[in-house]
């Protein structure tokens, strides 16, 4: 993969129509008990479960400053 993730996050701001389904780079900016809170520069900032982080023995992959793709759910106006 020629491209960073940085690079993919920087990209990702400039769009101006996204859609539901469509898959972006994300920042995450922190990790709760149960979510992922991830900032991808839309209007609010984003909660993703937890468990979509976790390996298969039950570990958190994630941290702070990591750069994660993500998939819109829905848009609010």
């Amino acid at each position: 993969m020629s491209e960073s993730f940085a690079a993919l996050f920087e990209e990702s701001l400039t769009r101006t129509e996204m859609r539901p389904g469509e898959v972006i780079t994300a920042e995450v900016v922190r990790v709760e008990h149960n979510f992922v809170v991830v900032n991808a520069g839309l209007k609010s900032e984003a909660y993703v479960p937890l468990e979509e982080f976790k390996n298969d023995k039950g570990e958190v992959e994630v941290q702070v400053g990591d750069f994660v793709s993500v998939a819109i759910g829905s848009i609010e106006n």
